[in-house]
């Protein structure tokens, strides 16, 4: 992408191999709904390249903009988690998560806002802000701001992941 203002209309889903570069100062406005989400799959790559002064932003698209407004980011890595090997994902389940490798790289999220993310679809699935499912501490995570999210701000699913400066 170039910097600019995006519309995501619906689900976008960064498979195995591929990737997606979001540049410093992009705004992302996501259409209102528990479908409009990004997941980034096992071996998928997601680089929101923020700074300080130039943020990368995920919003509701709403004029009236309200927590759970859409779904939110999920990151699907192949580090380790409990239990046996893989697990599906609530919000997909022909997306799996978790592994053997501690330091899967899942790409990196530096200074990103996420905003009135959360959706729900129904009382027991329902998007986070972050969802880190099994991610390796081969991904960046650094200067990450959850405003108003319906669920929770952040939730870790296993992995090796490090986080630095998370405000929620």
């Amino acid at each position: 992408l170039e910097e600019g203002e995006y519309i995501l209309g619906g689900t976008v889903i960064i498979e195995n191999g591929g990737e997606l570069t979001i540049p410093a100062g992009t705004t992302i406005k996501a259409t209102k709904g528990f479908s409009s989400y990004i997941l980034v799959a096992q071996g998928g790559k997601l680089y929101a390249n923020g700074t300080s002064s130039q943020p990368v932003t995920f919003t509701s698209g709403e004029a009236t903009k309200k927590a759970g407004d859409w779904g939110g980011i999920i990151l699907n890595g192949k580090a380790p988690i409990s239990g046996a090997g893989a697990a599906n994902a609530e919000i997909n389940n022909a997306y799996k998560y978790g592994g053997s490798d501690r330091a899967d790289n899942s790409g990196a999220l530096t200074y990103v806002n996420i905003l009135y993310a959360g959706a729900r679809n129904t009382a027991d699935i329902e998007h986070n802000g972050l969802t880190l499912n099994g991610v390796g501490n081969g991904t960046k995570i650094q200067n990450v701001y959850v405003l108003e999210s319906a669920d929770d701000a952040i939730e870790f699913f296993g992995g090796t992941v490090n986080v630095t400066n998370l405000l929620a």
